[in-house]
């Protein structure tokens, strides 16, 4: 049973998504850190984010990213930000739109529901869920923070899916 204790105001992580098309990718100027890029993508409606992507963001399929890939980018919007336009954050995984049309991330409870009752997953023996190292995973993937990709949801409250893929993220 999945509940949390008021007394002491426990809250899991928020985790949201920027999707877009990369614009600019660049080496982190001035810190002496070359395992980092600067990844700036544009959304749809013309919004411009910039990224840090490091050796400990997540990058879907093992994919290299490149200017005009589409891609969700996914960020702790719990940290601390900057406040500068464009917006910059640290990405904690990156999924290409070739891979799955939305991407969303978060804490799934037992039943597979995610934090804000938005999203039940359904999995079937198709599903593939494996760890953010491609490994399989043998275990429930409820009560654990997944990134979960996936095309198409039910108009039901929670909306419902069966996702293409549920990377199980340990580490969060």
């Amino acid at each position: 049973m999945d509940f949390q204790n008021n007394w002491n105001n426990y809250r899991r992580t928020t985790y949201r998504t920027v999707t877009g098309t990369i614009t600019q990718i660049q080496p982190m100027a001035g810190r002496n850190d070359e395992c980092s890029q600067f990844v700036t993508i544009e959304d749809g409606e013309g919004g411009i984010t910039n990224f840090i992507v490091n050796a400990s963001t997540y990058i879907a399929d093992f994919v290299t990213l490149y200017q005009g890939m589409q891609a969700h980018f996914v960020y702790n919007a719990d940290l601390p930000a900057i406040l500068i336009y464009p917006p910059q954050f640290t990405a904690v995984a990156v999924v290409s739109t070739v891979s799955a049309f939305f991407v969303t991330a978060g804490y799934f409870n037992r039943r597979l529901i995610n934090d804000d009752n938005t999203l039940q997953l359904h999995i079937t023996e198709s599903t593939p869920v494996v760890t953010a190292n491609n490994q399989v995973f043998y275990g429930s993937p409820g009560g654990h923070y997944l990134l979960v990709m996936y095309e198409r949801t039910t108009r039901s409250i929670p909306a419902q899916t069966t996702p293409e893929k549920i990377v199980v993220m340990c580490g969060w």
